[in-house]
């Protein structure tokens, strides 16, 4: 039972975008294109929702990974963290072309969102890094991965947007109008 909660941890923590620290970026934002508010949350969400199928599908082969088959292991975990990155960096130029919301602190909005994505690019790319290194003559690969996920720090993106939102009152807009999804809110407010 220990073996299915961790491993399932692993994929969780490489595949949730938008799970951790809430640092704003100077991506800027006064040139991007304002879209409705509804409609830019709604194609945000559409397109996370589809990222994250993505994942459970990667979850899914990483279960089958045998770690009692150590150079083999490690060479499916890094095709399966490389075709992670490919959906990570898929997801966020997606992104990037969907403008920002149509409110006074649409900017900033966009920003957070970029900045998670900063965040999440370092871990996921640390991930590999770490996956290359692996020792296949190590008596427990499996938990030498485990570590490699251990410093990772996750805060909710929830607890990113509701402090901008204390500092912008109309981001509390977009808050709502993720939670209004609870297939999106379940993806974008992740905990894991």
């Amino acid at each position: 039972m220990k073996a299915f909660f961790t491993r399932r941890l692993y994929i969780a923590l490489a595949t949730t975008a938008l799970a951790l620290v809430p640092v704003l970026s100077g991506c800027g934002g006064g040139s991007v294109k304002g879209v409705d508010s509804e409609d830019w949350v709604a194609d945000v969400c559409d397109r996370f929702i589809e990222f994250e199928d993505a994942g459970i599908e990667l979850g899914d082969k990483f279960m089958e990974v045998d770690f009692s088959e150590p150079e083999d292991a490690k060479k499916k975990l890094l095709a399966l963290f490389n075709e992670m990155k490919k959906e990570f960096d898929s997801l966020e130029a997606d992104f990037k072309k969907m403008g920002k919301p149509d409110i006074e602190s649409g900017s900033e909005v966009r920003e957070a969102f970029l900045a998670n994505f900063d965040v999440n690019r370092k871990d996921l790319e640390g991930a590999i890094k770490g996956i290359k290194a692996l020792d296949t003559d190590s008596k427990d690969i499996e938990g030498d991965v485990i570590e490699i996920f251990e410093d990772i720090e996750d805060e909710n993106f929830r607890d990113v947007l509701e402090k901008l939102a204390d500092k912008k009152d109309d981001v509390w807009e977009i808050v709502d109008l993720i939670d209004e999804d609870p297939d999106c809110a379940a993806v974008i407010f992740s905990d894991e």
